[in-house]
């Protein structure tokens, strides 16, 4: 009895003996040995390494963000102003296009008014007369001419490289000295994706497609957040950053009376998905041809797939539209055309819009 007894205590005190080393030794001491006062005089010495968890909760806010590209563009837009006998109302936000005066809108905040209607008024208070309107034919781009000088202009982005879910700032000048507003939008759309669309070959349509509310007043800009331009819009009309760059390079070149070209035909984008499962070529379909255009002249019909343009290829990252802008009118064009399985090069002679 007395030997099971002493087995019995034998067993017990090795149990005990293991279970203090892992759970005490092993763990528990490693835990007191990192308490300030132990660890000082080394009082517990852990076999276990010691590990040290932290949590900590990083908070990642935008606003930030949202207040720098305000503050960082709220100067370079400018507030159009309607002149009514003694009284002035803001009927549009305009982009501060160049130093020496140009300002840019739309037509919706101008209508059939005349210049001297209107007054430009920029972020720092100061104000002057509209001297001219020039108006783009194909698209509702519109210049406003001022004496300003010296004025702080806006930078243009590339709107054909925003993506699906980008988040925007959509700002509208004020008439309050060195006020702004702003609220802020997705692009559900991307341009390529609203490209594929049925659109004209003489006026400029690319643009991306915003979830936003509606446009505040005609004329507000689009700002991507490394605070460059996008866009301008109303409430119908998004004109991108990429369109605008074309027309201000056609001002610039020109002058006050800018010459476009006109084609003459209806096309839509051939998708990826229409060359992958139907077989068809890379390039621009054409779905109708303008009576009496350039296009019906040079032979063009609907059902063709323009290829290429002067040997430079058509494709989702170099649309036709694109293309198309660097022609004026006179110019020649080589059309590279598929008909059914009939590969053809027709020469279009570019008209002139009336």
């Amino acid at each position: 009895m007395k030997k099971n007894q002493t087995l019995k205590i034998v067993l017990i005190s090795v149990g005990l003996a293991i279970f203090v080393d892992i759970f005490f030794a092993r763990f528990i001491a490693a835990k007191l040995s990192t308490w300030p006062l132990l660890n000082r005089f080394q009082i517990l010495n852990p076999q276990a390494p010691i590990v040290i968890n932290t949590k900590e909760e990083v908070r990642v806010s935008e606003t930030g963000d949202v207040i720098k590209t305000v503050n960082a563009v709220k100067s370079k837009i400018s507030a159009v102003i309607l002149k009514n006998d003694d009284r002035f109302a803001q009927v549009g936000t305009a982009l501060n296009l160049t130093s020496d005066g140009l300002f840019l809108t739309l037509d919706s905040a101008i209508g059939e008014k005349q210049a001297s209607q209107f007054l430009v008024k920029m972020d720092n208070g100061k104000s002057a007369e509209v001297a001219e309107i020039i108006k783009d034919p194909t698209t509702d781009l519109v210049v406003l001419r001022t004496t300003f000088s010296g004025v702080n202009v806006a930078e243009l982005g590339e709107s054909s490289q925003l993506v699906v879910g980008e988040k925007m700032i959509l700002l509208s000048a004020s008439l309050l000295d060195y006020a702004i507003r702003f609220q802020d939008a997705y692009v559900s759309t991307s341009q390529q994706e609203s490209g594929l669309s049925q659109v004209s070959s003489d006026f400029p349509t690319r643009a991306y497609i915003l979830d936003s509310k509606q446009a505040d007043l005609p004329g507000q800009v689009v700002v991507n957040f490394k605070n460059k331009i996008v866009g301008i819009r109303d409430s119908k009309t998004l004109v991108s950053s990429d369109v605008i760059k074309n027309f201000v390079s056609r001002l610039l070149a020109e002058g006050d009376k800018i010459s476009r070209p006109v084609f003459g035909f209806e096309y839509k984008t051939v998708s990826g998905v229409e060359t992958l499962v139907f077989g068809m070529p890379s390039g621009a379909e054409v779905i109708k041809v303008n009576a009496g255009g350039p296009a019906q002249k040079t032979g063009l019909r609907a059902g063709d797939v323009i290829t290429s343009v002067s040997a430079e290829g058509i494709s989702a990252e170099n649309p036709l539209e694109t293309i198309l802008e660097k022609y004026k009118p006179g110019d020649e064009i080589k059309l590279g055309i598929v008909r059914k399985e009939e590969v053809l090069e027709l020469i279009l002679a570019v008209g002139q819009l009336k």
